[in-house]
């Protein structure tokens, strides 16, 4: 990489902030960033030194949690104890001031601490995957998850969206963005080789969350995934042995299914609806095959989870439950809602109609308890899905684990004043991508 004499010192100072530890306070970290693309915008390629996104992807990839053939889809599970926290924040889409604002809000809660970058005690984080495309920072949203992930092992869980896939990548901004910052080189290519194809594929599709009632063989789940569910796999053992293990987390290889399932590709819509939904769709796998997926009414969700329940063998003394299904994947505005079955005379103003589903907003602020097989949809993303899909929200919900061993929701959601790209940067890059798709 070759850099002017005359801007060495610029360039060290960018090292030296770029790898500074976030600091709140008159949103420092959005500062920090925002400089950073001032310098780059000005003077310096690539953004970031690529060593430092190096060193970050390599520590994620060691820290593998089996041995297993890269691209093989897997999904896990853990008990954790009871009193837990649980945050989970759903697409990003390359908005890393969302993801920051949320981290603000998550300090001043006193569950993360901005110095040391790491999570309090009994605090868990889900990112549901998502997390570039559409918005023109996936670079430095990468930097930072990857950051979180290391220094919070355990307590980080990064999900694989339908996004994270080389084909897509290289159709929705991702790849023009990272050559773009990044230019043109061997050391470019082979990272982005590295992302597209290995730190992909070590994401799991799914989490599943349980909380167990002190003194008792129950436990109940939460399945954190993507986009849905897909009925051709099958959890049981995996909860059993999550439930006999409590604080070990296990995993399971889906051998049977591509990169492209029910998790990352599948729909949800209400029962109400059932008829107009789309009963099948076909997506591409890795080698191009065209899979057949369905999507599924809220009915049937219940009907599958419903089935997580049933162990057929009376020897084994364990029992649980999947209480809900908690994902992403479709833009909804109000960051965090459920969704619901209207009933008697639709009235629209008290739901969000996206494509034949009824969405009820949850308000800041209010706990509410978990229905038996509830289904949130969660979205952070302004720069990303603002401006078309009217998503202005910074958004994650707090799900607890109370001593009864049920879950409780608690939404945290900050309306956007300044409805715009974070930086000059932003928009130029934006722009240039946009032109170049319409060419």
């Amino acid at each position: 990489m070759k850099i002017n004499c005359a801007h060495i010192d610029v360039y060290m100072l960018l090292i030296v902030v770029s790898s500074h530890p976030i600091v709140f306070g008159n949103n420092a970290s959005l500062n920090r960033l925002q400089n950073i693309e001032l310098f780059h915008s000005q003077l310096l390629k690539p953004l970031y030194d690529i060593r430092q996104f190096f060193h970050q992807a390599h520590s994620f990839c060691t820290s593998y949690p089996f041995d297993c053939t890269p691209r093989a889809p897997y999904i896990q599970a853990v008990v954790i104890p009871t009193h837990s926290t649980v945050i989970v924040i759903g697409d990003l889409h390359s908005s890393v001031s969302s993801l920051e604002n949320n981290l603000k809000n998550l300090a001043n809660q006193g569950l993360y601490d901005p110095i040391t970058r790491k999570l309090t005690s009994g605090c868990y984080l889900v990112l549901l995957g998502d997390y570039t495309d559409r918005g023109p920072q996936g670079v430095e949203l990468w930097m930072e998850l990857l950051d979180l992930k290391i220094n919070n092992k355990d307590q980080v869980i990064l999900l694989r969206g339908n996004h994270e896939d080389n084909r897509l990548a290289r159709c929705g901004g991702f790849k023009f963005e990272w050559f773009k910052k990044f230019g043109h080189s061997k050391i470019t290519y082979a990272g982005w080789n590295l992302l597209s194809t290995q730190l992909f594929s070590y994401l799991a599709h799914a989490a599943l969350i349980g909380i167990q009632k002190p003194g008792s063989n129950k436990a109940t789940f939460l399945l954190c995934t993507h986009a849905g569910i897909d009925p051709r796999v099958q959890m049981q053992d995996l909860l059993l042995d999550a439930l006999h293990e409590p604080g070990i987390t296990k995993y399971q290889i889906l051998t049977d299914i591509g990169i492209n399932n029910g998790f990352n590709w599948s729909d949800l819509y209400s029962q109400q609806w059932q008829n107009s939904a789309p009963q099948a769709q076909t997506k591409p796998t890795q080698h191009g095959t065209p899979v057949p997926l369905k999507d599924h009414n809220k009915t049937a969700a219940g009907k599958y989870l419903k089935n997580m329940i049933e162990i057929h063998d009376v020897h084994i003394p364990y029992e649980f439950t999947v209480q809900a299904i908690v994902r992403g994947h479709r833009h909804v505005p109000g960051g965090v809602v459920e969704l619901v079955e209207p009933v008697g005379n639709i009235v629209t103003d008290s739901f969000v109609v996206v494509k034949d589903s009824f969405f009820a907003p949850l308000t800041h602020g209010v706990t509410y308890p978990v229905a038996r097989h509830a289904i949130y949809t969660l979205t952070s993303s302004p720069e990303g899905l603002g401006k078309h899909f009217n998503c202005w929200e910074d958004a994650y919900g707090l799900f607890h684990g109370d001593s009864e061993g049920l879950w409780t929701l608690t939404p945290y959601i900050q309306h956007r004043e300044t409805k715009k790209f974070s930086s000059t940067f932003d928009l130029m890059l934006h722009a240039e991508y946009k032109k170049q798709q319409n060419t």
